[in-house]
């Protein structure tokens, strides 16, 4: 009886905590991503970790605080083996209205903050070869998925080189960031959770070349095509599967359950940031947030730490 009212209060009472995997091919800056989260939301939060910034008087409340270059380097990130895991309470980024100017009379004054605070644990898996398949494990419990792409996999540029050989260049280096994006976006305990892929080191600049944008990276992966592709969405029965099915088993069961287009049966929003500048990382994750507070799909609490196993301490 005592558990069947405590059950009552906690889905009354008690915040609904979310489930996010952090991953991506090696290399990508996922850990990077995993360390500036962690100092937005935990670290910069907490008291005893230093002074809170303070806004400015008159103005907006402040943003999630971005680590600067020097306190990445302090945490001396290396390729992860395992995982990394974070508990944190997210925070919307403040902004001014679009458009409004502060000197303004006539504007409409900006939007108060949003003070909703909201649980979060995030795990950062490795993105080794070898690792990739402790990806599953985690999958039944995750909410949603945060998949992190290298946009400066690009040696230096051909100054001869035109726009089509760079085309079948990018889309040669980035076959398989493809490929394992396939396998995530096909898998039957993956299906219904919001995806944010995120093109990540648009800061790098280099002599000779840079990073590709986001239309290039979505021409090369053909991802309007995998997008409206019928194999994309996989049949509810395929969802009692377990992980340890194959991927060819995860195709056989695959079949549209809404139309011939696949429209409205997946969430997926592809960003441009730095992990390292911290530009772009919070609206990023306000995106996903959102989709988590509107339609998170339900999870067993009771089986929380049952991929905890693998994590590395933080």
């Amino acid at each position: 009886m005592l558990q069947f009212v405590q059950g009552i209060y906690d889905s009354i009472f008690t915040e609904a905590e979310y489930r996010v995997l952090i991953v991506g091919p090696p290399q990508s800056g996922k850990t990077t991503l995993f360390e500036q989260l962690k100092y937005m939301y935990a670290v910069s939060q907490n008291p005893n970790a230093g002074p809170a910034p303070v806004a400015a008087p008159n103005a907006l409340a402040p943003s999630p605080p971005v680590a600067s270059e020097a306190y990445l380097a302090s945490k001396k990130i290396r390729p992860t083996v395992g995982m990394n895991y974070l508990k944190c309470q997210h925070f919307f980024e403040r902004r001014p209205a679009q458009g409004s100017r502060s000197s303004s009379l006539t504007q409409a004054p900006p939007p108060p903050p949003d003070p909703t605070r909201t649980p979060l644990v995030l795990w950062d898996l490795g993105g080794a070869p070898s690792l990739q398949a402790l990806w599953r494990a985690y999958y039944p419990q995750c909410q949603a998925v945060i998949f992190v792409v290298d946009a400066a996999l690009l040696a230096a540029e051909d100054a001869a080189e035109d726009a089509a050989q760079r085309a079948r260049r990018i889309r040669a280096a980035y076959a398989p960031v493809r490929a394992l994006l396939e396998q995530l976006l096909w898998h039957p305990q993956l299906q219904g959770v919001p995806f944010l892929l995120l093109l990540n080191k648009v800061d790098v600049r280099r002599p000779g070349g840079g990073c590709i944008t986001a239309a290039e990276l979505m021409e090369a992966i053909d991802l309007v095509e995998m997008a409206t592709s019928n194999a994309f969405y996989a049949h509810p029965n395929a969802l009692l599967h377990s992980g340890a099915a194959t991927d060819a088993t995860h195709a056989a069961h695959a079949a549209p359950d809404v139309s011939s287009s696949g429209v409205g049966s997946c969430i997926f929003k592809m960003e441009q940031v730095s992990a390292r500048t911290g530009q772009n990382v919070a609206g990023a994750l306000d995106w996903l947030v959102r989709q988590l507070r509107q339609s998170a799909r339900a999870i067993d609490a009771e089986d929380g730490g049952s991929a905890a196993g693998h994590k590395n301490s933080t």
